[in-house]
């Protein structure tokens, strides 16, 4: 990971390499990077972007599959699911009180989009051609905070649709549905720009404010979350979900 400031803005930069997938270890890493940079610099505003054409592809399924095979034996519980670095990871971002703007630069899927919807901004480069939630594809559903955030955002019609049909639309199609508020050729001077705007305000207003709209959906949030960990473990559990995985990792082998 990379991390820089430019003035009172915080960037952490995801370097992953491709194809694209992370899993526990990355995820951990993502989350030490991005604690040191803001602890240790305590800036006004974060944006979070991936390197080159790429941003998350998707989280690892062979990784999960690993995961299923646990939960079949019964060796694998809700609070295993709960203490995994990618929920640990989205609460933290989730949970920040400065503003946070996630400068989708590229291919940004499964794991990758739950990341970028718990930010407060997001704006996705023109060029971006893989936007979506594709997990259903393979027997489970985007279970880190997936189906409760995009939900808030763009509401439970839209969202149901999205998820349940497995959906991957580029930039233009994620403006149209609001999963990204703007495009740009740029997206990182687009960030930049916003990023300014917000910085040049009292950080009491804009902290105060974020938090009170945070309020508002927490308890719905924190229940959708729950319940997440409680279905997904039902899903790691079933045969054809596991199937499904395996043949998905044979076939980008």
């Amino acid at each position: 990971m990379k991390t820089e400031m430019r003035g009172r803005t915080a960037i952490l930069r995801l370097e992953i390499d491709p194809p694209g997938f992370i899993d526990d270890a990355m995820c951990q890493n993502i989350l030490d990077s991005l604690t040191t940079l803001i602890e240790g610099n305590d800036p006004d505003c974060l944006i979070i972007t991936g390197r080159g054409s790429l941003f998350i592809r998707h989280y690892d399924v062979s990784a999960i599959a690993g995961l299923a095979k646990h939960a079949r034996k019964g060796t694998l519980t809700t609070n295993d699911l709960h203490a995994g670095a990618l929920i640990r990871l989205t609460r933290y971002v989730a949970g920040l009180d400065i503003p946070t703007i996630c400068a989708i630069n590229g291919m940004c899927m499964g794991g990758g989009l739950e990341l970028a919807l718990c930010c407060d901004i997001r704006l996705a480069q023109t060029d971006v051609g893989a936007i979506g939630l594709p997990e259903t594809s393979i027997g489970i559903f985007p279970a880190a905070g997936g189906t409760t955030r995009l939900s808030a955002l763009i509401g439970r019609a839209a969202a149901t649709d999205f998820i349940l049909r497995g959906r991957v639309v580029d930039a233009a199609g994620a403006l149209e549905i609001g999963i990204v508020t703007e495009t740009a050729d740029d997206v990182m001077e687009l960030a930049m720009a916003r990023a300014s705007e917000l910085t040049a305000r009292p950080r009491i207003g804009v902290s105060l404010a974020k938090r009170l709209i945070r309020a508002q959906a927490a308890a719905e949030i924190e229940a959708g979350l729950e319940a997440e960990q409680v279905a997904f473990l039902e899903a790691l559990q079933d045969e054809t979900a596991l199937a499904a995985m395996e043949a998905y990792v044979r076939s980008v082998s």
